[in-house]
């Protein structure tokens, strides 16, 4: 029942855009602590990050005309709860290649203090990466930050 819950969710999400991009990022513990990263403060970082994205993007249409990319992610903190790392899909704007925009991706994130040196930018091949990103189960996604591409976006 659980994996056929995972496959169907993984469906879905793969025919909600035209994902372009795999991103997995690892998250930096709290200075001074050995403590992780809660999930609260690793969902506003991953909404900056996609607010930064879309100004990028789209510079003042993103917030005049709510221009903006397709995005989704996914919160896992490792089996032992200690090293969280985030699985995004992203769509790509229509005036970038796939890779030009993992570079801008690249270089915004590489800006942000709370995220870790691995970041991994793949081009987004099929619904196999949604599957993987709930592998751990589908409370992982964080459904109320998917959002879909402005028509024009």
């Amino acid at each position: 029942m659980l994996k056929e819950q995972k496959a169907i969710c993984a469906e879905w999400l793969h025919g909600l855009a035209d994902w372009g991009v795999a991103v997995t990022l690892t998250f930096k513990k709290y200075p001074y602590s050995d403590l992780p990263r809660s999930t609260i403060a690793i969902k506003k970082t991953m909404r900056f990050l996609i607010t930064r994205l879309n100004k990028q993007a789209f510079g003042h249409r993103a917030q005049r005309q709510q221009y903006r990319i397709a995005s989704a992610f996914a919160i896992e903190c490792g089996p032992d709860g200690h090293h969280p790392h985030v699985h995004a899909t992203m769509s790509v704007p229509t005036r970038y290649t796939t890779e030009e925009f993992s570079i801008i991706v690249n270089n915004i994130i590489n800006k942000f203090s709370t995220i870790d040196a691995q970041v991994d930018i793949q081009p987004y091949r099929n619904s196999g990466w949604h599957a993987y990103c709930l592998k751990h189960g589908v409370e992982n996604l964080v459904a109320e930050d998917i959002t879909e591409a402005h028509p024009k976006g």
